[in-house]
């Protein structure tokens, strides 16, 4: 019986050492892949780009179409 309960404590050490590993690891990639967006976010100025984008499209379609801004109707499509 003294070498089951001796496996047991092996096995029991060995989840504990896996599960705070695994706690580590997720923590590291959540708050490390956090970190790395939020700076090419902010460094690249992504949503100025992707703003400027949709504003872009948004005056070709007025123009391609001959919206104005009385047409309400033809911008809700």
């Amino acid at each position: 019986m003294r070498n089951r309960s001796g496996m047991s404590l092996r096995f029991i050490r060995l989840l504990f050492i896996a599960a705070l590993c695994s706690i580590l690891l997720m923590g590291f990639l959540y708050y490390g892949g956090n970190i790395v967006m939020n700076e090419l976010l902010e460094k690249t100025d992504f949503q100025v780009k992707r703003t400027e984008d949709r504003v872009k499209a948004f005056q070709n379609y007025v123009k391609k179409n001959d919206v104005e801004s009385t047409d309400a109707d033809a911008l809700l499509d």
